[in-house]
């Protein structure tokens, strides 16, 4: 046996010996969120009016922007949950106001014998 035995291990073979270790990349996370929506964030004029055209939908653009703090994104939420909440209510009472002389008026026609 004149053949020279073969190491598996020996450190020339071995993967970070041979390759040089790839350099660190700076990574930036932009939380999942799409180029296009992360600029629409940084837009006062943007979320505002979509906070007053689409409502309550607009909240999520409005909770990934940096340039509100906190307390403005819970009191600008807290504001739009009061709205989305008593906004109907109002048109509700409004329309029984307006409905009930046309009501009280068709319920006098039926007494007197029919419209």
């Amino acid at each position: 046996m004149t053949a020279k035995p073969e190491l598996l291990d020996a450190p020339s073979n071995l993967p970070a010996v041979t390759d040089s270790p790839p350099l660190p990349v700076e990574r930036t996370s932009n939380g999942g969120v799409n180029p296009i929506v992360r600029g629409a964030a940084n837009s006062h004029l943007v979320i505002w009016t979509m906070l007053l055209t689409m409502g309550p939908f607009a909240l999520p653009l409005m909770w990934i922007s940096p340039k509100y703090s906190r307390w403005m994104k819970i009191l600008v939420t807290s504001v739009m949950v009061f709205l989305t909440i008593a906004f109907p209510i109002g048109v509700v009472i409004f329309l029984i106001m307006l409905l009930n002389p046309i009501i009280d008026a068709w319920s006098q026609a039926n007494a007197m014998g029919g419209a």
